[in-house]
């Protein structure tokens, strides 16, 4: 694994030490069974060979599932608790614009379901506050796919369906998601170890309102789980909401910047 893992940065440039021991290894072992090699010798060897079997195998850490209003708990919270929290605010401060970080965006299935609940309420309220997501990943590939904004049914499983009917357009096995929408968000790229930003370019500045961050930290090492805290924290207003994957919690709770909002759920309020 270490010769594996000295050839990929020597050769490519790329670290991927940084990933958790157990996720690095079953990603490896992964591309071993596709590409039949039986031994990590033989498949350091293909690597040398084969440039294209290193690059399936780089980007394979990058790549995620995920699905609309996955963590339906957390988005109950956001429903009915956070975004109505964080308008009454803006409204009584006369701020115009609530500042959303997708942080690890994949397709856009998670900024698309904050924008469906943002929109609905603003419409349910006949709100004057706007809203402005910030969409980012380092899969190029998945941000092509979230600008298109296509799915297949499977990951509406979980939308309810006065959304699906307002905010999608069926086509076959496959739904579209509403024009409406995509004009509030902004997909990018963005590396969460850029040690040079504390936030997207696109964005200009941090000052965000919620930064939702789900199954991105547990990949990674303490270490860089702990850089990666720290500059969502910088990145987030106090008393604003960061939200994470239920199975990172623990990693959260050791946080000086953070106290968990909701102890059933991975949400977290900025110290």
């Amino acid at each position: 694994m270490e010769n594996i893992i000295r050839f990929i940065h020597d050769r490519f440039s790329s670290d991927i030490s940084i990933y958790d021991d157990s996720f690095l290894e079953k990603t490896i072992n992964y591309r071993m069974v596709l590409a039949s090699c039986p031994s990590t010798n033989d498949y350091l060897t293909l690597l040398d060979k084969m440039p294209e079997e290193a690059l399936l195998l780089i980007e394979s850490f990058t790549n995620s599932y995920s699905e609309f209003f996955r963590n339906s708990l957390t988005f109950a919270l956001l429903k009915q608790i956070i975004f109505p929290k964080i308008f009454n605010e803006n409204e009584k401060l006369h701020s115009h614009q609530i500042r959303i970080w997708s942080a690890g965006c994949a397709a856009g299935q998670e900024a698309y379901s904050l924008a469906i609940l943002a929109h609905d309420l603003i419409s349910e309220r006949h709100s004057n506050t706007s809203f402005r997501i910030f969409a980012t990943d380092i899969s190029s590939k998945q941000l092509e796919d979230a600008r298109l904004g296509v799915y297949d049914v499977k990951t509406i499983q979980q939308t309810d369906m006065g959304f699906v009917n307002t905010y999608f357009t069926n086509k076959g096995q496959s739904y579209s998601i509403s024009e409406k929408l995509k004009k509030y968000i902004d997909f990018s790229f963005y590396d969460l170890l850029d040690k040079e930003t504390s936030a997207p370019p696109v964005s200009i500045f941090g000052g965000f309102d919620i930064i939702m961050c789900c199954n991105v930290l547990f990949y990674y090492k303490s270490a860089v789980q702990g850089l990666i805290l720290n500059k969502l924290s910088r990145s987030l207003n106090v008393g604003g909401f960061l939200l994470t994957g239920e199975a990172e919690m623990a990693i959260v709770r050791k946080d000086i910047n953070f106290r968990q909002f909701s102890s059933p759920t991975g949400i977290f309020v900025k110290v």
